[in-house]
This record gives C-alpha cells, sequence and structure tokens, in this order.
C-alpha cells in the first residue's frame, strides 16, 4: 500500500513535470495535445486509485476473515469447555448418588473417623466389676464399662449405640429374695442382645458364688444359662470355676486381690474362638456335679459337728 502510494505520487509529480515542461519548450504545438496529455495522466491516476482501492478492500475482506475464524474458534472452544463441565457436573453428581445409596444400605457402619475400624467392648457389670480396670484388660481397643446391677437393667442398656462385644456379667444380686425367674430373666437379655446386634460377640459371665446362697442353686443356674447359650450364635461363656468362697470377703464380694482371676476368665472367654463355646458347656456341667458333691460333704461335716455338740 504504501509503496503504490508512493508511486501515485511520483507518478503525479513527473506528469506535472512533464507538463509544465511541455509548455514552456513547445508553446507553439496546439491546446490539442496539452489536453491529450491531461486526459492521459488523469486516467493513469484513476487506474492507479482503482488499483489501491482494490487492495485495500482485499486487505479488508482478509482481515474480516480472520476475525470471523477467530470468532468461530473462540465458539467451538467456548463449547466444549462447557460440554466438558457439563459432563463434570454430570459425573459428580452420580458419584454423589452412589455414595449416598451406599451410606443409606449401610446406616450401621457410618461411624466416626475416629472410631472406624476399631472394637468396641461393653462390659455390663455389678458391684463385683467395680475394681475392673477395662483399659488394661483390652489395650488398644475401645472398652466401655456400664454398671448393670440387675438383669432389667440391662435391657434397657442393650439398646444403646451398637458394639461388637458385649460382656454380661448380672443376675448375682437378682438371686437376694429370688423373686425373679434368673434364668428367665438373662436368657431374655441375651436372646435380646443377639436380636438387636446380630454381628456382635456376646460373653455371658456365670454367676459367682455366694455365702447366703446354696452353690447347687447358683449352679443349676448357670447351667441352664449354658443351655441357653449353646442354641444362640456368636455367644460364648466365661466361667468363674475358679473362684469360690474362700475368695470372698463378705457374702457377696470378692476381694480385690482377685480381679485377677475375674478378669483373665473374662478375657479369656472375649478372645476365645465361639465353636469351643461347647467344651465350655460341658465344664459347667462336671462343675455342677462336683459342687453338688461338695455340698453333701458341707452336710454331712456340718451334721457331724452338731451331734458332737450335743452330745457333749
Amino acid at each position: 500500500m504504501e509503496e503504490m502510494r508512493s508511486q501515485l505520487n511520483t507518478l503525479i509529480q513527473h506528469n506535472k513535470h512533464n507538463t509544465s515542461t511541455a509548455e514552456n519548450t513547445a508553446q507553439h504545438q496546439p491546446d490539442v495535445n496539452t489536453q491529450t496529455q491531461s486526459i492521459s495522466t488523469a486516467e493513469e491516476t484513476q487506474r492507479l486509485q482503482h488499483i489501491i482501492s482494490s487492495t485495500q478492500s482485499t486487505s479488508t475482506e482478509r482481515n474480516s476473515t480472520n476475525t470471523t475464524q477467530q470468532g468461530q474458534n473462540i465458539g467451538t472452544q467456548t463449547k466444549s469447555i462447557s460440554s466438558t463441565t457439563t459432563t463434570q457436573t454430570l459425573n459428580s453428581q452420580d458419584n454423589r448418588r452412589k455414595k449416598s445409596s451406599v451410606r443409606q444400605s449401610n446406616p450401621l457402619t457410618t461411624t466416626s473417623p475416629n472410631s472406624a475400624n476399631r472394637e468396641e467392648i461393653v462390659i455390663l457389670c455389678d458391684s463385683n466389676g467395680h475394681h475392673l480396670h477395662q483399659r488394661r484388660l483390652f489395650p488398644g481397643r475401645t472398652v466401655k464399662k456400664v454398671w448393670c446391677p440387675t438383669s432389667r437393667s440391662a435391657l434397657n442398656l442393650l439398646r444403646e449405640d451398637p458394639p461388637t462385644h458385649i460382656i454380661l456379667h448380672t443376675g448375682t444380686n437378682d438371686l437376694t429374695g429370688r423373686r425373679t425367674d434368673i434364668t428367665e430373666a438373662l436368657s431374655e437379655v441375651l436372646k435380646t442382645a443377639c436380636r438387636i446386634y446380630p454381628s456382635a460377640r456376646v460373653i455371658f459371665s456365670t454367676l459367682l458364688p455366694r455365702r447366703d446362697i446354696p452353690q447347687n442353686i447358683i449352679n443349676q443356674i448357670n447351667r441352664e444359662i449354658a443351655g441357653v447359650c449353646a442354641q444362640l450364635q456368636n455367644v460364648s461363656i466365661a466361667n468363674h470355676q475358679r473362684i469360690s468362697h474362700d475368695h470372698l470377703y463378705d457374702h457377696i464380694h470378692f476381694h480385690r486381690d482377685d480381679m485377677r482371676l475375674f478378669a483373665k476368665t473374662l478375657k479369656e472367654a472375649t478372645l476365645r474362638s465361639p465353636h469351643e463355646t461347647h467344651c465350655v458347656h460341658e465344664e459347667i456341667v462336671r462343675q455342677t456335679v462336683s459342687y453338688i458333691t461338695a455340698d453333701l460333704g458341707q452336710i454331712k461335716h456340718m451334721l457331724k459337728l452338731i451331734c458332737d455338740n450335743f452330745l457333749h
């Protein structure tokens, strides 16, 4: 463009120079020649202007075409970005629906991050478990000890959060007055625990000896409960056969130093595999027979003392 404009200016100046020269040197020529040269110069000027105009028009069309192509490219990119964003949004919504569906199908597994994959053991016990150190008993696990004086209170406590293990030591206080069918009451507690928490391990802790209750009655109840446990799934028995009247400092509570025997039996029963429950049931039956024999020996010894005192 600039070169054409420069050529046009040069040509115009050259024509002017030729015209002036012609006028000065050849004034004698007719006016017809002067007019002819002027017409030729005007035609040349128009031709160059037309070329410049055509060049400008072509440049404008090219710029317009480039602008249109850029606009189309921008529109295509915008559509692509919009399509990608829409796809990502739909995928995110699908993932949220799937996560929500999983959570709804497994409501019991929605635990806090701190308690995920951790076992929670609940110990329901009476006053004999007062000095029981649950953290030492099961280190590295979440253990909660709850005071449970009677079998009726155990039923109310079973409505709380689902644990992985339930240790049940209650019923000894129910022996006072024997107003409650202890076998039936404890059976109801065990069945309720298995029904509410089918995936939990339930450990039944046998009734401990009492000085004011004949041992054969306690053994009979333990034997009946062992029969109920044998019919239930995921139920084990903690048989406290190593605790006797010699470990009691009053009619019902054992010495604090003997807590190790009590805790050891609970721990062994909790960590024992479920299929070993049948063996424990047989041990309780044999223990009942031995206790009956011991009761008969005590009766004979007491009768002998009475007779000796009466005769003397």
